[in-house]
Parts: structure tokens; sequence; C-alpha cells
């Protein structure tokens, strides 16, 4: 059977499985990417897999396992690799939805890694104005929650709350400058 797996890479990680492996794909953003097809000690072959120096997300490497001994037994899977850094790296403090096409929504790079986060956002009294479950990097500077309604709110200094649910919540503050 197939199977999904997914792995929480730092800097540079290496993965050895018993048995030769065949890649199906490549990962779309590694820096370096080697596989030792062969058997490796007698018994073992290896995936080495080092990101683009400022990829903070998923990455994806199908492969093929088979036995070292029936080599006509063999398995797929998939590895999915969540790259990982300080979470503070992948979050901007400010944005401008000013309809330029350039920052109009706040863009938290590598958020779908967390599909199941949740966000919070304040104005400076401390009021929910934005909540959303999960993010999907949409706030535009527009509330949903509170006195605002749907509507646009002005331009300011606001204080969000976002769980990932793998840790710690982040929290910081967002300017916001649509002029």
């Amino acid at each position: 059977p197939s199977t999904r797996r997914a792995l929480d890479a730092y800097s540079s990680d290496t993965v050895e499985l018993i048995g030769s492996i065949t890649t199906l794909n490549e990962p779309g953003n590694a820096d370096e990417f080697t596989v030792d097809p062969g058997i490796k000690a007698g018994v073992m072959s290896s995936l080495y897999y080092r990101p683009n120096i400022d990829f903070r997300r998923q990455d994806t490497i199908a492969y093929q396992v088979c036995d070292i001994v029936c080599i006509n037994v063999c398995d797929t899977a998939e590895v999915v690799i969540r790259v990982l850094g300080d979470p503070y790296d992948f979050i901007p403090n400010g944005f401008s939805p000013n309809g330029d096409g350039m920052n109009d929504t706040w863009v938290v790079s590598g958020i779908e890694a967390y599909p199941n986060n949740e966000l919070f956002i304040y104005n400076r009294w401390g009021d929910l104005i934005y909540e959303a479950a999960p993010y999907n990097n949409e706030w535009a500077g527009q509330a949903n929650k509170g006195i605002g309604g749907t509507e646009k709110i002005g331009d300011g200094i606001f204080y969000y709350v976002l769980f990932t649910n793998d840790g710690d919540p982040i929290k910081g503050s967002i300017e916001m400058k649509s002029k």
C-alpha cells in the first residue's frame, strides 16, 4: 500500500531506508537533492535534501522502495517535507491594500504548511476585528468581526495571534497603509 509521511526538515536532513530506492519525482524547491539508488552498506539507500535558502513551505518526493532480497517486491510512498525555520521569518509586519496589485493582502508565506491554522487580528483597543480558520492569505484590511462588519477598516497598527497548531501561538503587529 502507498503511504504518505511528513517529515520536519531542518537545514539538511538525510532519510535512510532499507532496500533500493527509485525516485518518481524530484522535489521542486531543493538547492541540493541526491539519491543513492543502490544498496548502501549492504542494506540501505539514502535520500539527501537541502532546501533553497529562502524556502519555508512543503516539498514532496515520491519514491519506490524494492526489497533487497526479492527485487520484485516493491512499494511506493510519498515524503512530504515541511521546511521549517524561525516562525517569525515568514511573517511580514506590514502590507498596503491599495489596489495596485502589490501587497494588497497580508501574505504569510508558507501558511499552507499549517492547514489547521487560526488567525485573530485585533485593533489597538484589543477588539477582535478579523478571524479566519484556516487563514489563506486573504486579509485585505476588512473587518469580519465586531463593529466594522465587512467594511474596510482604516490604516493603522493591528495585532495578530496566529495559531499554527504546531507549538506556541505566534504573536505580533501588522502595519496597514493603503495610501
